[in-house]
């Protein structure tokens, strides 16, 4: 079985995520068999805690210069956690690649082409490629039809736009930023589409105005479970009939850590929540020239000190691209 069909046979059968599942799953999707037990024997082998101790501080100001969660909680994982993040990163990297154009790789998504001032600052993530966007909207159209009401839960990757754009007539968008819900309602005015966008803060009670029956809701929020905890509850409180909604959640799963996951799946469960799918390479990110560069000398420190310099010899160890898995959610209902 190749590695995609792998993937998929994880996602059609997986209602459980857990650390172990989806760290066998990237092992499986590796490049070549001498990675992956490159990989492990890495894994098997730490430094000593001085080392670590070193990197992981390197880490954190990295992530902190980043500003993007899943970087935040690399830094703070675990020496056997990090390497199951880079391994799970390594895969998705060569699949993404793979299967990409090479002229598609580095573009971002239509409307940060356009207006780069989308990315205020405060809330900021790492931008999405052009790729992603349109892969967002397939997933969209396969659960929704485009007269049928559509809500995206955070957009400075302007993905309501471009699905007004194209033909879906009922789109709202909320987002706690009023740069980029401003500028949105710029864009649509500008371009005589009819897009409907709310300043909103889900740790608070919305308007009467937001609250309605949506078919579908697309969200990306932080690569943490507290993120996407957040998320989830302050959309329940804006759906009317939240078991007629199905939820596409764009998340790096593993970015949650094992007791993270642990909480994340607990949450699930009390809001009777069902995984439909998992997607485990859906949403990619152009990490940063000069944060790629600084990983690297990471990576290369680290593999010389620790005997490890023939993995730096296999293609792709280092990632061009932070990449995020996708679940489809729905709510279970009562028998």
């Amino acid at each position: 079985m190749d590695s995609a069909s792998r993937s998929q046979a994880f996602a059609s059968s997986a209602n459980e995520i857990t650390w172990e599942n989806l760290r066998t799953l990237s092992l499986a999707n590796q490049p070549n068999v001498t990675l992956a037990a490159q990989i492990q024997e890495i894994r098997a082998n730490p430094p000593s805690p001085k080392l670590i101790g070193a990197a992981r501080s390197f880490g954190r100001r990295l992530a902190k210069a980043l500003g993007h969660e899943g970087f935040v909680a690399a830094a703070e994982a675990s020496w056997e956690e990090a390497i199951d993040i880079l391994a799970d990163q390594i895969a998705k990297n060569r699949k993404f690649i793979a299967h990409a154009m090479p002229s598609d790789l580095e573009q971002l998504s239509p409307v940060l082409q356009q207006s780069r001032r989308l990315l205020p600052g405060l809330y900021h993530q790492l931008p999405c490629t052009r790729l992603t966007t349109m892969k967002r909207l397939e997933m969209i159209r396969s659960h929704a039809s485009p007269n049928q009401p559509v809500l995206i839960v955070g957009d400075d990757d302007g993905v309501s736009i471009e699905l007004v754009r194209s033909g879906f007539s009922d789109v709202t968008v909320i987002d706690i930023d009023e740069k980029i819900i401003g500028k949105l309602a710029t864009l649509a005015v500008s371009q005589r589409l009819k897009l409907k966008a709310f300043v909103h803060d889900l740790t608070k009670k919305p308007g009467l105005d937001l609250i309605r029956n949506y078919q579908v809701v697309l969200m990306d929020p932080p690569c943490s479970s507290e993120g996407a905890k957040l998320f989830l509850h302050g959309t329940l409180q804006v759906l009317a009939m939240p078991a007629a909604t199905s939820f596409i959640v764009v998340t790096n799963c593993l970015s949650q850590l094992p007791a993270g996951l642990r909480d994340f799946q607990k949450f699930l469960l009390q809001h009777a929540f069902e995984v439909v799918q998992i997607d485990p390479a859906s949403s990619v990110y152009p990490i940063p020239m000069l944060a790629k560069l600084s990983f690297k000398i990471l990576l290369q420190t680290l593999a010389t000190i620790t005997g490890h310099r023939k993995f730096l010899r296999q293609p792709g160890w280092c990632p061009d691209f932070f990449i995020s898995d996708t679940l489809i959610l729905r709510i279970q209902n009562p028998e």
